[in-house]
């Protein structure tokens, strides 16, 4: 569920254009530390960050 939940993450908060844009340039990435950056203009500490929170928001522990 985990992949599951950040590419709806990008599509709500970002646009769909974003997962294009990441897809495109995964192979000249070697870690999520160098990809979210370049894709997302943050760091990837920030971007998990706000993903959990999105998570925790919309997915609560029952």
């Amino acid at each position: 569920w985990v992949a599951e939940s950040v590419a709806e993450y990008i599509l709500q908060t970002y646009a769909p254009e974003q997962i294009a844009a990441m897809l495109r340039v995964l192979p000249e990435h070697e870690s999520w530390d160098t990809l979210a950056p370049a894709v997302f203009s943050m760091d990837a500490q920030t971007f998990q960050a706000k993903w959990r929170n999105y998570v925790a928001t919309h997915y609560p522990l029952q």
